[in-house]
């Protein structure tokens, strides 16, 4: 009950969200990773991180993560 109040269906960390608009309702999904899951998906996808961590325009302790990549060259890539 708890994970259908909460829009939690399936993987842990997917919610679900009802966007209204004035003649449809959308369900927008939402994925959260930490910051190693995504540095982890970005390497397997081609991608080199420069630079990684939280942001927060507000001053407050935040989880937005931003991560700065370059696309590795064909020799960087691991198998």
């Amino acid at each position: 009950m708890i994970r259908t109040c909460l829009g939690l269906i399936g993987y842990p960390r997917r919610y679900s969200v009802k966007w209204r608009t004035r003649k449809r309702t959308y369900t927008r999904i939402y994925y959260l990773y930490t910051l190693e899951e995504l540095v982890h998906l970005l390497r397997d996808a081609g991608f080199k991180p420069v630079s990684m961590g939280y942001y927060s325009p507000f001053k407050q302790k935040s989880q937005n993560i931003y991560i700065v990549v370059t696309k590795a060259r064909a020799t960087e890539v691991a198998p």
